[in-house]
């Protein structure tokens, strides 16, 4: 696992008692929707059987009443086992592993929940390195879980291996971008913005995961969505970030800046970035 992380950016993580955590969640999500959409859980033996039948149920929800769906959306991230499960010790301690560092810090703020339904393209996510809307440190990590299926024909993410190695400029209009930002339009923020990287995004790595797959990506790892024309079904999963705060740039900016400075802000990611570096030669 640490090899294929020091190598390509990116490695996957499957594990037993994890497996009982992500079933314990898609346990909760169920009873939570099917109580606000007045429908019975069926019986379901396996982790696949529920991951499987609620992809399609979400799906069907939200051909149905769309707004429920949003309010099942916002109410996932207040599930007791959504905050269990981002706080796993299993799953700290392989971050802390893969980091080589106890210090680690979870950012709850940016713990979330997609839902990315057939036919909806708004939240899809171009590519982008994950340290410019999250500038907490170089030594940074994303949890990508999936709790539904993700494959080219339900839809999933691309990695482009190895880009881990440096980190790309982004550049914009900051102002443009922010507004948008202010607007709650974080994804068309990113699409307005430029991140320059030559030829690296010409082979990418298309992820197929099974529920209980659990991929860890550097912070620094090119990434975007990849969407499918031939989507039936939902498509949810849990992004969880997590950074060394022992590391260089996380004390550099705790001596300059405040906390959140830079958070979702692509130029100013950047700026921040700018700044280190060239202090750093100095």
């Amino acid at each position: 696992m640490l090899l294929d992380f020091e190598k390509k950016g990116w490695c996957r993580f499957n594990n037993a008692k994890m497996d009982t955590a992500i079933e314990l969640l898609i346990d909760e999500i169920l009873e939570f929707s099917h109580y606000i959409f007045k429908r019975s859980v069926p019986e379901l033996k396996s982790l696949r059987e529920k991951s499987s039948y609620l992809s399609e149920i979400v799906a069907e929800f939200s051909i149905k009443d769309r707004t429920k769906v949003s309010y099942v959306y916002d109410a996932i991230k207040n599930l007791p086992s959504f905050h269990s499960l981002y706080a796993h010790p299993t799953l700290l301690n392989t971050c802390r592993t893969i980091l080589n560092s106890r210090k680690i810090l979870t950012l709850k703020d940016s713990v979330g929940i997609r839902i990315d339904l057939p036919r909806e393209t708004q939240q899809l996510t171009n590519i982008h390195q994950e340290f410019h809307s999250f500038p907490y440190g170089l030594e940074g990590l994303v949890v990508w879980l999936p709790l539904t299926p993700v494959n080219e024909q339900n839809g999933t993410i691309k990695l482009f291996e190895g880009s881990n190695k440096e980190l790309f400029e982004f550049s914009g209009d900051r102002l443009g971008i922010n507004s948008l930002i202010g607007q709650n339009r974080f994804q068309e923020a990113q699409k307005v913005g430029k991140l320059h990287i030559g030829d690296e995004g010409q082979s990418p790595k298309i992820i197929t995961a099974e529920v209980g797959e659990i991929l860890i990506i550097s912070a620094t790892t090119l990434h975007a969505s990849h969407p499918s024309e031939k989507q039936r079904f939902a498509r949810l999963t849990c992004q969880f970030r997590v950074f060394n705060y022992s590391e260089e740039f996380f004390l550099w900016k705790s001596e300059n800046y405040s906390f959140n400075e830079g958070l979702k802000q692509p130029i100013a990611g950047q700026e921040l970035y700018n700044e280190f570096r060239d202090k750093r030669r100095l």
